[in-house]
């Protein structure tokens, strides 16, 4: 009886860790885009508005944005990568607008840049802070927030 007792205190407690794990995926999404830059007159920096998250972002979330600077090679925003400079904001509407300033280069219209949005609420991201995750790693945060590729939401 006492065997049985055990087994059944373990495959709740192991039932549970699962059910944890799930809600934490549920909780965070994390999105890619791929925009179109529209350049200064100069060609100086590329500037974009994205609207379509703005419904999806709770005041109680965090948002984690890292661009693509080469293949699956992903940085924090903001960030200068060799010498460019690549920055995103809010606006009063909660539109995510991102900027990417180059050093020596000369945007065109109709090149792209792809991000990756990472949605977390707040108390999660504070939860993994304290367990020493480096959110400036894209892959460790997908990582500890046990999300894949299969989880990216390829929006256009």
């Amino acid at each position: 009886m006492k065997r049985n007792f055990t087994i059944l205190i373990g495959a709740i407690v192991m039932l549970f860790a699962v059910s944890s794990c799930q809600k934490l995926v549920q909780q965070s999404d994390v999105y890619e885009i791929e925009i179109d830059l529209i350049s200064n007159a100069d060609g100086s920096a590329a500037n974009a508005i994205y609207r379509e998250l703005a419904g999806k972002i709770k005041s109680t979330d965090a948002v984690l944005v890292y661009g693509e600077v080469d293949d699956d090679i992903w940085m924090a925003l903001p960030a200068v990568y060799d010498g460019d400079t690549y920055t995103y904001a809010f606006d009063s509407n909660g539109n995510l607008l991102f900027e990417v300033a180059y050093n020596g280069y000369t945007w065109t219209q109709g090149e792209t840049m792809v991000y990756r949005i990472i949605i977390v609420p707040k108390t999660v991201l504070t939860e993994k802070k304290a367990e020493g995750v480096d959110h400036n790693n894209y892959n460790e945060v997908m990582r500890a927030y046990n999300l894949y590729e299969g989880n990216v939401i390829m929006k256009k």
